[in-house]
């Protein structure tokens, strides 16, 4: 009787494993398509504008943008918001010269948040930005207080790949099932 009840058990383990690893999202969707800048630009000094254009955003999600300048300290960007379905904009304070990281993240349309980085350049050579969609928007003014990580800006939804996570712990749970079964037919061996 032991057995047989092991033995379900381990059963329904495999199947649950099965169901929460079918069930992640694809990650399709939300992916970034442009940005001005966009990653390995080269844009004016005194660029403020940031345009992400993805593929398909769910604007009832928060976006979030933030930023780190040429000496690796968090530079202020102020609150993001949609230009439209597909375009996040947000305001920064003028670039100074050098490479900047742009951390960005996003609810696609399938409910999933995407979270990207990507690295540009200031310089006085570079081109203008280009605002496209952002030109409309009200943009708030960035802060010192906004001068945040994405973690730090975030609204408490957890992130990317707890599905991947929780499947590997019913894998986890199944293998200690099946090794207790193992261990229980070495110690009482069927008569």
């Amino acid at each position: 009787m032991r057995r047989l009840l092991l033995r379900s058990l381990a059963l329904g383990v495999t199947v649950l494993t099965t169901c929460v690893l079918t069930a992640v999202p694809a990650s399709a969707h939300g992916d970034l398509v442009e940005g001005s800048p966009g990653p390995g630009d080269e844009v004016a000094v005194g660029t403020t504008v940031l345009r992400l254009e993805f593929t398909a955003l769910d604007t009832d999600g928060t976006p979030l943008v933030a930023m780190r300048g040429p000496s690796g300290d968090l530079l202020p960007v102020g609150t993001a918001t949609y230009g439209d379905e597909q375009t996040v904009c947000a305001l920064a304070a003028p670039l100074e010269t050098g490479i900047h990281e742009l951390t960005y993240s996003v609810v696609s349309d399938d409910g999933d948040r995407q979270t990207g980085t990507y690295s540009f350049e200031v310089s006085a050579s570079g081109a203008p930005s280009e605002p496209g969609a952002c030109a409309a928007p009200d943009l708030e003014e960035p802060g010192p207080e906004d001068a945040r990580t994405i973690e730090q800006k975030g609204s408490g939804t957890l992130p990317s790949g707890v599905l991947y996570g929780l499947g590997g712990l019913a894998v986890l749970l199944g293998g200690l099932v099946v090794l207790r079964i193992r261990s229980d037919r070495r110690n009482h061996p069927a008569a």
